[in-house]
């Protein structure tokens, strides 16, 4: 008889285990399906099943998970809100969107607030409110009120960050002025990566816009004429050079961008970004380096690079491919001389995996 209480007792605690293992489970499926239903949602482009604001949690999050610390949220609400319709509402989001590109995100948060969310470098928070401005219309821009907070911190939730944001505009609203973040006193830069950790990094970075329907462009990079600063200056003057060109390369992408001195005289720069866009990006980097002064033997080093440009998936549909395309480029590029940017020009053959398309 002594051995059925325990007997009872052993059932008892397997039934509670069983109990709260089965509700462990239920919960972790719920969250599992309501965090999809949020991302179909928003890849759809159809926020009337999911409330906007979950919407914005997942971006947060999802952004969080790349390279680059520099995700800005931003705020907008009339400064008086009973004098302006759903409507007029809808339009200023349709501008707003059309001037950010498409991997930023515009969404309505509720009747009166729109909400902005994009990667960009800290010290350049004024200029993008700048361009918001620009983008709302001389007329319309003065009727609007703006709050951004720094939203990459890992520490604070995505619901945070949102509620910050809110209590920032409200203030924004009865100071009638804009409310943003201090820049940081010190530079931050998107991450380097190099030859032998570059590749899994980008696949990543590429997969992650690629979900999202962006473009995605990359800049195989090389600098000209290096057999010649070699025979000149020796491999101390060539670290000199790789080390310029890759701080030049940080310096002038955004934080949201992916950089990698790939080989030893070769450097990647992904952006999202089309054909067009990118093209003037490459023509910035060159004019960036060719700007550079650079410190060695008691004088001055001066470099020009080459860029050569691709596009997925207007290009390929393929990193491989549009790898291999983007080096091609390169070497037309730099087969016209010093400086020059070109895009890819499809030849009779192409890689497996690509679509090339005439440019």
């Amino acid at each position: 008889m002594s051995g059925l209480p325990q007997l009872l007792i052993a059932c008892g605690q397997i039934l509670l285990v069983g109990v709260v293992a089965f509700t462990v489970t239920c919960l972790l499926i719920s969250l599992v399906k309501y965090d999809l239903r949020v991302r179909a949602a928003r890849q759809a482009g159809d926020s009337s099943s999911v409330p906007s604001e979950e919407l914005l949690r997942v971006e947060i999050a999802d952004r969080r998970r790349r390279p680059g610390p520099g995700i800005v949220l931003l705020l907008l609400s009339p400064a008086l809100p009973d004098s302006m319709g759903s409507a007029a509402v809808d339009h200023t989001r349709s501008r707003l969107t059309a001037s950010l590109r498409t991997s930023d995100s515009v969404l309505r948060l509720d009747d009166f607030t729109l909400a902005v969310l994009l990667s960009c470098r800290l010290q350049a928070i004024n200029v993008v409110t700048a361009r918001l401005r620009e983008a709302l219309g001389r007329t319309e821009s003065t009727a609007w009120r703006l709050a951004a907070v720094l939203a990459a911190q890992p520490a604070q939730r995505p619901a945070d960050v949102i509620a910050e944001a809110r209590k920032k505009l409200e203030l924004a609203r009865q100071q009638s002025r804009d409310i943003l973040p201090e820049p940081p006193a010190k530079e931050v830069r998107p991450p380097l990566f190099g030859a032998d950790s570059f590749l899994p990094e980008l696949q990543r970075y590429v997969a992650y816009y690629r979900k999202t329907g962006a473009s995605l462009s990359l800049l195989s990079i090389a600098a000209d004429n290096l057999d010649r600063y070699g025979r000149h200056y020796g491999a101390q003057g060539l670290k000199r050079i790789r080390t310029a060109i890759c701080s030049a390369l940080q310096r002038n992408i955004r934080l949201g961008d992916f950089v990698a001195h790939a080989q030893e005289d070769s450097f990647l720069v992904c952006v999202p970004a089309g054909l067009g866009q990118a093209e003037s990006i490459g023509r910035r980097l060159v004019r960036a380096v060719r700007a550079l002064t650079i410190p060695f033997g008691g004088g001055t080093l001066r470099i020009a690079i080459s860029v050569g440009v691709a596009t997925i998936p207007e290009h390929a549909t393929r990193l491989k491919a549009a790898l291999d395309y983007s080096r091609s480029a390169l070497s037309q590029a730099q087969a016209r001389g010093p400086g020059r940017v070109m895009v890819f020009s499809a030849p009779l053959q192409a890689p497996a995996g690509g679509r090339p398309a005439p440019h």
